[in-house]
């Protein structure tokens, strides 16, 4: 679950104090060494616990993911839980296994440690881990082939992030020869269609999410059609110097007619009283519209960040289908990325189009945003940012309206 500011900040506290109480313990006991006779080391229950220590270290998280895998959480009984049985089997372990053959040969503990070692290595080449995990899954999910098979989707969409550009969509070199940018290819591409006009889309890696969703809208309705994008920058806001640095010899050397702004717009909801923030993103309208006969730029959407495809995935594998408490109140949602939405549309430009894709998540039930469709059990996101292949196809219809505004514009000019 996602933790307010308050129990967020309580949570990093009390990880600041247990670290602190661990290495402070653990400094009390080095410095305490030293002595030459040294009661609190010498006692009884404390030694053996040293004894069984290292079998106590390499069993004490195979317990915690069997316990995870078969309860899907840790609270406190459980954590309790983990800690009597990890003790409990590194005693039996300690005594059964360790201490025997501790007395014996190198050559008989060698043996043992190979057949032990085989064992392991057939276990994984059968996949017999996965193969048990998945066995209590079904069980949880009451052998319902249809939540197993969403679980698996969801899982699927939540690793393809920012890697799903189209096939034809080949290596640029051009840009790599303008500006010196060698990055990987999911950054920058060039197709060429069938069309008059040149697209160039721009951004950071929602841009390359979006990318796919863009080139169909198109539907080859263009000469070129160039992704020039920087994971981790927000170019309105101006995070990366550089990158708009490289962006502008692009369109230099470009001359696009369309430009389509599709990054995340959340870094617009920083710092709501600095007039600076909308300054600056509307001097680079400026530069964008002066470059080209159309510039579109999408608007932040409204989404709670919860649950992603991960966090689905892994609530529908313990057969869990109701997370209708994760929804939130339109009104909320929108309080909290209001500044993004007012400063994207106080944004000027004869040529520019506002791509509002605010509210595509939260009109399908009234007046509630939700992270995931609770008739399909598909998220809309991949991480909480990015969305996802489903998220895509609800917001299709935006993006086909706001590029046919554009070509209206291009059309007139």
């Amino acid at each position: 679950w996602i933790l307010s500011g308050k129990e967020s900040h309580q949570s990093e506290m009390s990880s600041v104090f247990f670290r602190f109480a661990a290495i402070l313990c653990t400094s009390i006991l080095t410095l305490s060494s030293s002595a030459e006779t040294n009661q609190l080391l010498s006692l009884r229950w404390l030694v053996y616990l040293g004894d069984i220590s290292y079998v106590l270290y390499l069993i004490h998280w195979p317990v915690i993911v069997l316990n995870h895998v078969i309860t899907f959480s840790l609270n406190y009984t459980g954590i309790l839980t983990c800690i009597g049985i990890s003790i409990a089997l590194s005693i039996f372990i300690h005594h059964a296994f360790e201490k025997p053959l501790l007395s014996r040969s190198f050559s008989f503990c060698f043996s043992i440690s190979m057949v032990v070692y085989s064992f392991l290595l057939i276990a994984l080449g059968l996949r017999l881990p996965q193969n048990i995990s998945h066995q209590i899954i079904r069980y949880r999910q009451g052998y319902n082939s249809t939540l197993y098979s969403l679980m698996q989707w969801n899982y699927g969409e939540s690793t393809s992030c920012c890697n799903t550009l189209p096939e034809e969509c080949s290596s640029d070199e051009e840009v790599a020869k303008w500006t010196g940018w060698t990055q990987v290819r999911a950054s920058r591409c060039v197709m060429r269609g069938n069309g008059t006009h040149k697209f160039l889309v721009v951004g950071n890696s929602v841009s390359m999410s979006s990318f796919p969703t863009v080139q169909r809208v198109l539907n080859g309705r263009y000469s070129t059609l160039r992704l020039f994008s920087k994971m981790g920058c927000w170019m309105l806001v101006g995070t990366c110097n550089g990158y708009w640095e490289a962006l502008q010899a692009v369109i230099e050397q470009m001359k696009p007619d369309i430009i389509l702004i599709t990054e995340s717009q959340r870094l617009m909801n920083d710092n709501p009283h600095d007039k600076s923030v909308l300054l600056n993103a509307q001097r680079r309208i400026d530069y964008l519209s002066s470059h080209s006969r159309a510039v579109m730029v999408d608007t932040q959407y409204l989404i709670p960040d919860f649950p992603h495809s991960s966090a689905l995935a892994h609530y529908l594998a313990r057969g869990q289908t109701d997370m209708r408490r994760s929804s939130r109140v339109l009104e909320e949602e929108l309080s909290l990325k209001r500044v993004a939405y007012e400063r994207i549309f106080a944004l000027k430009g004869n040529n520019l189009v506002v791509n509002n894709i605010t509210f595509a998540f939260c009109e399908r039930i009234e007046s509630v945003c939700e992270g995931y469709n609770p008739t399909t059990l598909k998220a809309y996101t991949q991480t909480g940012v990015h969305i996802n292949s489903y998220g895509y196809k609800l917001l299709e219809p935006f993006y086909r309206k706001s590029i046919d505004r554009v070509f209206e514009i291009v059309s007139k000019t």
